[in-house]
């Protein structure tokens, strides 16, 4: 972490600070994978504002008292119920956390009583309070009771001169961990970058924003974090399964992206401009497609479903049929009550069309998309009750329509369906407000066929909880122009939350804009 990204860090927490105002304590979630030695800079920007910077990393036992008792028994009750039952004391002056049945607990658990030391001490009883504490080592029960400790018991147990409390988790972020309803993540500086997180109110003016009203032409596009509420994996793990198969058992992910290498030189597979790109850019780019791409040459022309990753993915699939997630749920309420929806997917997975009640038309094979052409311009129009489920790189009960492999995506969009897609666009009364959801946009068919169309085509938003660097980069390098001519950024186009949360949240607004037009 830089002083550049300390300094934008702490003037966020400020701003936010300025925006928010609670009456009570604002707490602000941070997760950063570096503090490292920029701890004594934040430490002195927390001094100048009267605040406090505190971090249980090499610290010894205990704290500063008098002890906050309210909330040592919530942090008690919190640890007990994940099986960790807890003494918190005071001994003389200082606040002594230990465990029941660990009498010299090493590693995280240590971790865990030193923050909880801090959490329930005298030291954080200033106006603004930074607590820092590392990730490292601690199992997901201890990280998440710590995460929950930091969010809801501090607002409701607060010591009496703490108005701004910074919880600062250090490690690498995590969406189902630190993206969760009572204590969502608000700043993350991952990788030397800072991450700006909305708040629920940022989510409800981009509702708004998207939809002006029920009988407006929508697209939902789905990417793979719309899928990984049902238990679908994203595609970089799904891409360590198939690089196993290929390069064999590594003990990390970074031996077997060089093993990957070594085949690719060994073998003379290699792409153009891959061979000379240093390791780390080279295992930057590796992507499941590439990976598939050597898989499925592999095979000589046999049938893609001998592949193990592909028969695990069939698997998987299937499983996930059984689920319903919030969001996979409000996406059949949106269908019923959303004249103009169309919803169109890279997913392989049929989590879209299983279930669906109203009628609906899932458009899978170039052939598919040529022929029924017609209808998806219809429902731009309003001119049809049938939705269109437009699925452009395949799905997974016929494994030959997978557009899976880096030479296909590479060579752009079929030609039937990019027709497709811009006879959509045309059919539009102006731009066409067009939704990325859980999307990364790495992909390379998508990028080439974006590039061919502007803000005068399409309006574009995007929901994802942590946007990636692909993101970013397609910000920058595609839209960041045509946007400055609006005055506007990625900031104004951007709805960081999860997919189910986004859905739901949007289908309870289709609700209220139907009473409004329908109400005497």
């Amino acid at each position: 972490m830089s002083k550049r990204q300390t300094l934008q860090l702490f003037e966020s927490l400020l701003d936010a600070a300025d925006r928010d105002a609670p009456e009570d304590v604002l707490v602000l979630p941070v997760v950063h994978d570096a503090i490292g030695p920029e701890e004594t800079l934040l430490g002195a920007l927390c001094e100048a504002f009267d605040g406090t910077y505190v971090s249980s990393g090499d610290r010894g036992e205990g704290a500063a008292g008098p002890l906050n008792e309210p909330l040592a028994r919530v942090v008690q009750a919190t640890f007990g119920r994940i099986r960790y039952p807890m003494t918190i004391e005071q001994r003389g002056d200082a606040v002594i956390a230990s465990l029941d049945d660990h009498a010299n607990p090493e590693g995280g658990l240590a971790t865990a009583l030193r923050a909880v030391e801090l959490l329930v001490s005298d030291e954080i009883n200033r106006p603004l309070c930074v607590l820092s504490y590392p990730l490292a080592g601690l199992d997901e029960a201890v990280a998440a009771a710590l995460w929950e400790i930091c969010g809801l018991a501090i607002r409701t147990n607060a010591p009496s001169e703490l108005r701004i409390f910074v919880p600062l988790a250090d490690g690498d972020v995590d969406v189902d961990r630190h993206c969760v309803p009572n204590n969502p993540v608000r700043f993350a500086v991952q990788r030397d970058r800072l991450v700006r997180r909305g708040d629920a109110r940022a989510l409800d003016d981009a509702i708004r924003t998207l939809l002006l009203r029920p009988d407006q032409a929508l697209v939902l596009f789905l990417g793979a974090g719309a899928s990984v509420s049902a238990n679908l994996r994203l595609g970089d793990a799904i891409r360590d399964e198939a690089l196993t198969a290929l390069v064999g058992q590594h003990a990390t992910v970074g031996q077997r992206l060089q093993a990957f290498r070594e085949y690719l030189d060994q073998k003379d597979r290699w792409r153009s401009g891959e061979k000379d790109l240093p390791m780390i850019q080279f295992a930057s780019q590796v992507t499941l497609e590439r990976v598939l791409l050597e898989a499925f040459h592999t095979l000589g022309g046999r049938d893609r479903q001998l592949l193990p990753v592909i028969e695990r993915l069939e698997t998987e699939c299937a499983q996930a049929l059984m689920r319903l997630p919030p969001g996979r749920k409000a996406l059949r309420h949106l269908a019923e009550k959303l004249p103009k929806l169309i919803i169109v997917s890279i997913n392989f997975d049929r989590l879209i069309e299983d279930g669906m009640a109203v009628k609906h038309e899932v458009l899978i094979t170039p052939e598919d998309f040529e022929q029924h052409r017609d209808l998806v311009v219809a429902r731009v129009k309003g001119e049809t009750d049938v939705l269109p489920i437009l699925k452009l790189h395949g799905s997974i009960e016929d494994a030959s329509t997978l557009v899976a492999d880096i030479a296909t995506t590479e060579r752009g969009l079929h030609p039937k369906t990019a027709a497709t897609l811009d006879a959509m666009l045309a059919a539009n009364d102006g731009p066409l407000t067009w939704t990325w959801i859980g999307c990364s946009m790495r992909d390379a068919d998508l990028a080439a066929w974006l590039r061919s169309h502007d803000s005068a085509d399409l309006y574009e938003l995007w929901v994802d909880p942590l946007p990636g660097e692909s993101l970013l980069r397609y910000a920058k390098d595609v839209r960041q122009r045509e946007w400055a001519s609006m005055d506007q950024t990625l900031d104004d186009r951007l709805v960081t939350e999860k997919a189910d949360v986004f859905l739901r949240r949007l289908d309870e607004y289709v609700d209220r804009l139907i009473a409004a037009r329908t109400a005497p």
